[in-house]
Order: C-alpha cells, then structure tokens, then sequence
C-alpha cells in the first residue's frame, strides 16, 4: 500500500524496531527509541510491517501539532520539538497517541484479549431508534443541512429511509407506551446483515465510532465501515445531525481543525484494510502477539 506522506522529517517522528524474536514484525518506537507502551506501561504489540507503517504514520502526522498543557502553563503551548525534552513526556505521548482512531482500537483490542474475549458481536438495535438520521430536526432549515450532510446514506438506503418524529423516550418500553414510532423492521435486518457479515475488528470499529461520535447514529458507522459512504459524511453527518451546524459551519470547524477527524479516519481505513490484508481481524489472531 502506498502512503501519502503526511509527515515532516523536522518533527519528532515514531520508529520501527524488529521484534526480537525473529517474526519479521515490528514494534512502534517513540521518538526517545523506547517502545510504545499503554496507559497501564504495558506494551503495545508487534505488528506485521504493513500494519506497524500505518499505525507509525498516523502518530507521527499527531505529533505535528502543537500541545497544550493542561496543568498550570495553560496558554503555553509546546512545540513539536520541545515534546521530545520535557519533563511530562510520557505522558503527553500516551495522551497523543491514544488521538489515533488506530491506537484506540488496538487498546480496545488489548483490553479484551487480556479478559480472554476472542470474538464481538454487535447488535444495532435496539440502538437504532434514537439513530438522528431517522429523526432529523423538525426546523425545515436545519434539515435541509442534515439532508445535505447524509446524502450518500440516504441514498444508500433508498425507500428503506424515512424521517420519523424526535425520540425522547429512556426505552422501547417507553417508545411503546407514548406511541413513538420504530424505525422499521425490514431496515433494521437490512443493517444487521452488513455487521454480521464484517470481521470482529471492524465490529470493533462501528463500535469505536459509535462511541466516539457520542452515539448520534449506530447507521452510519456501519455504512463507513462497509465502504459504502466517505469519511466526510461520517464527520459532516455528526456535526449536523448532534450540533444542528449548518454546512458552512461544518466547512469552517473541519477548515479550522486542519481536517484532523479526517486524517484520523484515513489512517483507520488503511488500518483496517492492512490488517484483513494480514489475516488479523480475527481478534484470536492479537492473542498470540501478547
């Protein structure tokens, strides 16, 4: 797979290291030629090259920012470089690694295998009746802007997509009760089969970003994981459909931002695609790296 580079050899960069037991994988160096370790010290595992130059460029496009301090120097912000000499190194290096989409999931990954758990299994109901694309702002403007910002999903779905009124009910129970109405059945089976069909990493994954993007749609992550929508509408679907922005709002952040959601994004499809290219989303695979 070809990366684009989008780094910068005057910024701190993460390495490679070959494992030491003659794999032909890789550890994930910072840029102190120490291995890349968890929250909890523990290290994070080799990886087959592929995958290691993903999760390496993604950290290393991070490390281009500069970082803010919450402690004390609160409008002192540190350079790329000066990350490298101070005293809360460390830890300024887990809080950044831990903005890759990629070292999320690997975590995610670490967490389980360390519980024995080999497999994930998701459901997308009953999630799927507080889903914002199927109950979208009754302003007529600001759905105009929702609409915009999930076209290709409401495309996707076709007749299967209809607006339905707000959710405020705590339960189906509730739904029931105040007669809120569901989204349909035949959709739902629609959705269920593309994560019966993904590997446990990508369940993963729509988990991740449903969690991630504060569980405004289960709809949509499935749909970005499947290919079948861009990361743009992922974002822009967010902003939208939680915030109520409006599409020149969305333009400005995502502008403001530098587009860092995206190029998180970018490296989590690689991600992704590396590792089924190496035969490990099957989460059992993690366990012998341990």
């Amino acid at each position: 797979m070809k990366m684009e580079n989008l780094t910068t050899t005057k910024a701190p960069q993460y390495g490679l290291q070959k494992d030491w037991e003659g794999l032909g994988r890789f550890y994930i160096i910072n840029d102190n030629s120490l291995l890349m370790i968890t929250a909890t010290d523990g290290c994070f595992p080799h990886y087959p090259i592929e995958v290691a130059l993903v999760i390496r460029e993604d950290i290393n496009d991070i490390l281009l920012q500069d970082v803010f301090l919450e402690e004390g120097e609160r409008n002192k912000a540190l350079k790329p470089i000066e990350v490298s000499r101070h005293p809360k190194f460390a830890k300024i290096r887990q809080e950044q690694q831990m903005m890759s989409f990629c070292i999320a999931i690997e975590k995610i990954i670490i967490e389980k295998a360390q519980k024995n758990i080999i497999d994930f299994n998701l459901e997308v109901a009953p999630d799927i009746h507080w889903d914002l694309l199927y109950r979208m702002s009754s302003d007529p403007h600001a759905k105009m802007d929702q609409i915009q910002a999930c076209k290709e999903s409401i495309t996707w779905l076709g007749d299967d997509w209809k607006d339905l009124i707000a959710n405020y009910a705590q339960s189906v129970e509730e739904m029931k009760k105040i007669n809120v109405p569901f989204v349909r059945e035949k959709l739902i089976l629609r959705l269920q089969r593309l994560i019966d069909e993904m590997t446990p990493l990508e369940r993963i994954t729509v988990s991740f970003l449903y969690q991630f993007f504060q569980q405004y749609s289960i709809t949509i992550p499935v749909l970005w994981v499947k290919g079948l929508i861009s990361g743009d509408e992922l974002e822009n679907a967010y902003y939208a459909l939680a915030s109520d922005f409006s599409f020149e709002e969305i333009i400005k952040m995502k502008n403001e931002e530098n587009d860092f959601v995206q190029k998180r994004l970018y490296y989590l499809k690689h991600y992704l695609e590396e590792k089924k290219l190496c035969g490990e989303s099957d989460l059992s695979s993690d366990f012998r790296m341990l």
